[in-house]
């Protein structure tokens, strides 16, 4: 039985589409692995509940992922576009983000 997770990653990424489009933090959090991290702009890894209590707010612009090309192979999968999302299915057969770069390259050199 899947969890909050996805079926395949190409959903995954749709969700976390709409999550971003919603500023639903909790959606945008469950569909990180426990330990996942995220990576803005200019910003140093963070936790998905750090960024989204840093970013989702009435005063900032929404954040959009945007993922063009998604590579899979068994349980891993990567989708490349403006940023960058490594993604791993778990043992419950659901897709999670592990990492999340939302824009590549970064601004500044050395940020990650």
């Amino acid at each position: 039985m899947l969890s909050d997770g996805a079926r395949t990653p190409e959903e995954l990424e749709a969700l976390l589409e709409d999550a971003f489009i919603l500023s639903d933090a909790e959606r945008v959090i469950s569909l990180f692995e426990p330990n996942g991290i995220l990576v803005s702009d200019q910003e140093h890894p963070e936790s998905p509940a750090a960024f989204t209590a840093r970013t989702f707010s009435p005063n900032q612009e929404a954040v959009r992922p945007a993922s063009t090309r998604i590579l899979a192979t068994n349980d891993l999968a990567i989708s490349v576009g403006q940023g960058v999302n490594l993604s791993r299915r778990g043992p419950d057969g659901s897709w999670r983000i592990a990492i999340s770069v939302l824009k590549w390259p970064p601004t500044h050199q050395g940020e990650i």
